[in-house]
């Protein structure tokens, strides 16, 4: 969800917030700012990210000027936190699954924030190759 904050001067502050299910009703989690006087144009839930896209100004744009800059904030729920991480640059992608590297066992790990290739590229390590194609 999205709260709107409107303190009284001229600004309108936007923040993404959500909910936790649980027995006895819903647990409110930490809300993560996106900006002052934005445009959001869409949320999505997919894999357990959350990523908003929404129009802002540049840093020198006075705030008179409408939005028209493009930006993506995706969000992930880390130990009961709602948690930015950074976004891929364009024609990469956030990749959610397991990821079992080399002899460490049968014992699957949980992928980290960081985009993980389901092939590593030449030369690099399944370490070093951390970044998976767009596709």
């Amino acid at each position: 969800m999205v709260l709107v904050h409107e303190p009284g001067g001229s600004g309108t502050f936007y923040y993404l917030a959500a909910a936790l299910a649980r027995r006895d009703g819903y647990c409110g989690l930490n809300a993560v700012l996106l900006g002052d006087r934005i445009t959001l144009m869409d949320i999505a839930i997919t894999d357990g990210l959350i990523e908003v896209r929404y129009l802002q100004r540049d840093f020198h744009e006075p705030m008179t000027t409408p939005p028209s800059k493009m930006r993506r904030l995706v969000v992930v729920l880390d130990n009961g936190r709602l948690v930015p991480i950074p976004v891929p640059p364009t024609g990469e992608q956030i990749v959610a699954g397991w990821v079992t590297i080399g002899h460490e066992g049968n014992r699957p790990m949980a992928a980290s924030s960081a985009p993980v290739s389901a092939q590593s590229q030449r030369g690099a390590s399944p370490l070093q190759a951390n970044r998976s194609p767009g596709l």
